[in-house]
């Protein structure tokens, strides 16, 4: 792209992030405009260009008349991954140039195959503006808008840097807004280490996962640092009791986003942490049981989400597979965008109860957490019903019956006789390949090299 292109893009971006920055605080009523606008458009763009929801919109017998609201979306069939990795093909639209889209991936793999996501250069260009949401609440972190020195721990391939390659390619971007600085998340943590105390770095970037493994290996060598000021994580969660470790091993704020390759930003946290804005004038969010109806605020349900600005592949009620709380009241912070109060983790991350009953891995992981120091990283196999294997990597000098002990009693007080837990010593953990850590794993999973 000629050099005029790129400045023409690098002032329609730093326009729109102005606009973007304020969005968050408009009225409710105003928000509602914005997103029924663009409900309304991605179901014209749906009805007359994606193949399957101009099949899926007349079998069923609806029209874009017919989808005026958020609400309205609930009419269109509940998709899933299992459904769009099918055929792809059937989900992109006719009316996007090979030209003018670029493809996304997923972390994941689907049936040997990684998923691709198809985005719109506009919408694509849109993003680096939206970014402003949460980079207005970091500024405020740090207490400056521009200057900060950023590091990225993540995996080589990661579509951060993806993204990065093609803002670059598109626009001009001024080096007084930040030093970005790079380490591949599959480096050793000794070298990790090293990288964060000679970068002094303000802000960290990683997946959440990586963020909780490491401040338990931290823990686990009585390691402490002061820098960054701010551990911004995002691709997948962290419990409470992890974020706080986090924090009292880095002596940094725990600070995520919430995003999907899907969905992009999905949500940011603001000053006062306690949940995610969500950005519903840009993907509509609603949390539906295992029936696929819509539950009310304060009660947990799947995360259900559709894409109103991407116009390439369309994806709408689109199952994202977390499992989530909406909030029942508003922000203190002065935002009206709704509140998604907390993420319980993913759904494919469920360990099931002797009664029946079934709970997030996060959840589990964060309840032993206290009584797994001497833990470098832990991982969950779920056998049987009431039944868990706990793989664990030790630090050096750690002795597993010890922790074995402390584990079962909490589990005992926890979960009486609803839950059989034991511990499985392994050399190591290895990261999928996208980069992040797989809490919970089937039985029948690969086995990772037992520790000798």
């Amino acid at each position: 792209m000629n050099l005029a292109s790129r400045l023409y893009n690098t002032a329609k971006v730093a326009v729109l992030a102005r606009h973007e920055r304020a969005v968050p605080f408009w009225s409710p009523e105003r928000i509602a405009r914005q997103q029924g606008r663009r409900v309304r458009a991605i179901a014209a763009h749906a009805y007359a260009t994606v193949p399957f929801y101009m099949e899926s919109m007349r079998t069923l017998r609806l029209t874009p008349r017919d989808i005026r609201s958020a609400d309205d979306l609930a009419l269109l069939p509940l998709i899933d991954q299992t459904v769009v990795r099918a055929d792809e093909g059937r989900f992109l639209s006719s009316s996007v140039a090979a030209s003018q889209r670029r493809a996304m991936h997923s972390a994941g793999s689907h049936g040997g195959h990684r998923g691709e996501t198809w985005w719109d250069n506009d919408a694509l260009l849109h993003k680096l503006a939206y970014l402003e949401r949460d980079r207005a609440v970091i500024g405020r972190l740090l207490g400056r808008a521009t200057g900060h020195r950023q590091l990225y721990i993540l995996p080589n391939g990661a579509q951060s840097f993806v993204l990065r390659d093609w803002w670059t390619e598109w626009t001009v971007t001024p080096k007084r807004l930040a030093t970005r600085i790079v380490e591949p998340a599959e480096s050793s943590y000794e070298r990790i280490l090293d990288r964060l105390r000679a970068e002094r770095a303000d802000v960290v970037y990683s997946y959440g996962s990586f963020a909780e493994h490491f401040a338990q290996w931290l823990a686990a060598r009585g390691e402490r640092i002061d820098t960054p000021r701010v551990w911004c994580y995002g691709g997948d969660a962290m419990s409470v009791p992890a974020r706080a470790l986090l924090e009292r091993q880095t002596g940094a704020l725990a600070y995520s986003t919430y995003q999907s390759t899907e969905m992009g930003r999905l949500g940011f946290e603001c000053e006062r942490r306690s949940g995610f804005h969500l950005n519903v004038d840009l993907c509509a969010v609603r949390l539906v049981d295992a029936n696929g109806r819509t539950v009310p605020a304060g009660s947990d349900g799947e995360v259900v989400v559709s894409n109103l600005h991407n116009r390439a592949t369309v994806l709408l009620n689109f199952r994202l597979g977390d499992l989530a709380v909406m909030a029942s009241a508003p922000c203190e912070c002065g935002r009206t965008l709704p509140v998604l109060r907390e993420l319980l983790g993913r759904h494919t991350e469920i360990v099931h109860l002797a009664d029946g009953r079934a709970i997030s891995g996060l959840v589990l992981q964060a309840t032993c957490l206290d009584a797994l120091t001497g833990a470098l990283s832990v991982q969950l196999v779920a056998g049987s019903v009431g039944c868990v294997t706990m793989r664990i990597v030790l630090a050096a000098g750690a002795e597993l019956g010890a922790i074995e002990r402390r584990v079962r009693a909490v589990i005992d007080e926890r979960f009486g006789d609803q839950l059989t837990i034991s511990l499985e010593p392994v050399s190591s953990l290895p990261a999928g390949a996208g980069g992040k850590f797989a809490r919970v794993v089937r039985a029948d999973a690969r086995e990772p090299a037992r520790a000798r």
